[in-house]
């Protein structure tokens, strides 16, 4: 963008004499327009070899904008007027565009960043979610007199709140199918599971992960429809980076599963969610750019309109 149209009010002013002294010279000559401006002709070739007007130059020129457009030149001020207008307006927007495409331009580049790192991050559990099938846990065979029993394999001690409870079971006769659990009772009988409703005892029963369980209930439960706007892509990444930390680091398993998933089954579960995080990031990195993409051309649309005023209060101000 050249000096003429960076913003600056003298650098404008001189552009809009020189506009002026070209409209003379080529309405009436240079010879009549030295005359009328009382210079010397070869001062005000100088002035447009240079393309700036020297101090007589401007003082003179001054002075013919200052007295007004004569009776003829009416319709050629009016034109003057509208292209100065539209060069200070052009510029603003010009230098806003390239502005704009330099920040989205780094923005692009941080987030391939972003994403190239993630990437090397999930890849184990990639490979260990190509390994997951559906269904139950497996459990473990055993060999007794009377045939082949199925046994169920021993579960590994819980990583948050208290040991499982098998009374749940209590009831049921060898080679049977125990009663299905309820939601409500399963997360007593494996602390692991986190439920979306609330019970008494739910800061002795996940003990450390609690404030997250409390926090992702809060937020979960004005976040069951998708939405759009900043606030719900904020919501919707800080969800997933709470439910990632309850798998990762405590072992937990999410609602809708009713047994704990452990092994492969909870790789699976924690893949899925990184990817969605690293989405849910990428999509609210963009929704920012956007916001203040906007913030910015609605300013520079406004800084064009207030130098148009301007030039307009001064053309129409009387000498």
């Amino acid at each position: 963008m050249d000096e003429a149209t960076n913003g600056n009010p003298a650098d404008l002013h001189d552009q809009r004499l020189m506009a002026l002294l070209r409209d003379l010279v080529r309405e009436k000559g240079r010879a009549r327009t030295a005359e009328a401006l009382a210079v010397d002709p070869r001062t005000l070739a100088a002035c447009l070899k240079r393309g700036k007007p020297s101090r007589l130059m401007r003082a003179a020129l001054e002075r013919r904008l200052d007295a007004g457009p004569q009776p003829q030149e009416d319709t050629g001020s009016v034109e003057r007027e509208s292209r100065l207008l539209r060069e200070a307006v052009t510029g603003e927007l010009k230098a806003l565009r390239e502005e704009q495409a330099e920040a989205l331009g780094q923005l692009e580049r941080r987030l391939e960043q972003l994403e190239s790192s993630q990437h090397s991050r999930e890849a184990p559990l990639a490979r260990a979610e190509e390994a997951v099938v559906d269904g139950p846990p497996p459990r473990a065979v055993r060999q007794s007199d009377e045939g082949m029993q199925r046994a169920p394999a021993p579960d590994p001690e819980p990583v948050v709140g208290r040991a499982p409870r098998r009374t749940a079971h209590s009831g049921a006769e060898p080679g049977q199918q125990p009663t299905p659990v309820k939601q409500s009772m399963a997360a007593r009988l494996y602390p692991e599971l986190v439920t979306e409703d609330p019970a008494p005892d739910d800061e002795e029963v996940y003990g450390e992960a609690w404030p997250l369980v409390e926090e992702w209930r809060r937020l979960w439960e004005a976040h069951v429809r998708p939405g759009r706007g900043l606030e719900w892509l904020r919501r919707d990444e800080r969800v997933l980076e709470l439910e990632v930390a309850m798998l990762e680091e405590h072992r937990l398993t999410l609602p809708p599963a009713t047994f704990p998933q452990r092994g492969v089954w909870r790789h699976g579960q924690l893949s899925w969610r990184w990817k969605a995080l690293r989405d849910a990031r990428r999509a609210r990195a963009w929704g920012v750019a956007r916001y203040w993409s906007g913030r910015a051309l609605s300013a520079g649309l406004l800084l064009g309109l207030t130098a148009a005023m301007v030039l307009i209060e001064r053309s129409s101000t009387p000498g």
